[in-house]
C-alpha cells in the first residue's frame, strides 16, 4: 500500500499504534515521517524506501516491526531499541541509521540479508531451523552480534563476505560457516563467547 502525503502526516501526528499492510517512501516524497513517542508501528509486509526520511526514533521497544526491508535512497533512522525484522534485508542505497539500536530476528525462516555498506549496531538472531545468508556486501556491526539457537547445524553464512563485530560475538548452539571464506581472519572479532 502506498500511502498519501496527508495519511503518513496523520500516522505521524495520531502518535498512535498503527498496523499496516506495507509503507513506500517513494523518490520526490519530501516530507519525514516521525512516529510519536511509545507508540509501535507492525508493518506485516515490506518496508520500501527509494526517497524522503523515516524516523522511528521514538517507536517503543519492541514496538516496530516489518516483514521486510528495502531501501533504495532517502534516510530510515531505526529505532534506538529494537526492530524486529521477519523476513529479507536489502539495503543498495540511501542513507541508514542505526541510532544504537538493535535488529532482531527471531523465527526459524531463511532469510537472506544485503547490507550494502550499511552498519548495524547490534544484531540478535534466535531460531531453531531457520539461517541468514549474506549476500553481495560484508556485514558490520558496531555493537554486539548474538545467535541463539536450539537446533543444530549452520544458521549463519556469510557466503564468502567479510563479518565485522566491534564489541562481542556471542553463540549459544547452532554455528556461523565459514566455508567458502579464504580463510578465518574474514571474520573481525573482538570479544568471543561460545555456550
Amino acid at each position: 500500500m502506498k500511502l498519501s502525503r496527508f495519511t503518513l502526516c496523520l500516522l505521524s501526528l495520531l502518535g498512535k499504534s498503527q498496523t499496516i499492510n506495507s509503507l513506500t517512501l517513494q523518490i520526490g516524497y519530501s516530507g519525514n515521517i516521525s512516529m510519536a513517542a511509545n507508540s509501535a508501528l507492525v508493518i506485516t509486509s515490506t518496508l520500501t524506501i527509494s526517497g524522503g526520511t523515516m524516523d522511528a526514533t521514538a517507536v517503543a521497544t519492541p514496538g516496530f516491526a516489518i516483514g521486510g526491508f528495502i531501501q533504495t535512497g532517502g534516510t530510515f533512522i531505526a529505532p534506538s531499541g529494537t526492530l524486529a525484522l521477519r523476513g529479507n534485508w536489502l539495503h543498495t542505497a540511501g542513507t541508514f541509521t542505526h541510532n544504537s539500536g538493535t535488529l532482531e530476528i527471531n523465527d526459524d525462516n531463511q532469510h537472506t540479508i544485503d547490507c550494502g555498506g550499511a552498519h548495524f549496531n547490534n544484531f540478535r538472531f534466535t531460531t531453531n531451523a531457520g539461517k541468514i545468508t549474506l549476500l553481495n556486501t560484508d556485514f558490520v556491526a558496531d555493537g554486539t552480534f548474538v545467535l541463539t539457537s536450539t537446533g543444530a547445524g549452520n544458521r549463519f553464512n556469510p557466503n564468502l563476505r567479510s563479518v565485522t563485530v566491534s564489541k562481542m560475538l556471542t553463540i549459544n548452539g547452532g554455528s556461523m560457516s565459514t566455508a567458502g571464506n579464504s580463510s578465518f581472519p574474514r571474520f573481525k572479532l573482538y570479544w568471543y563467547r561460545s555456550y
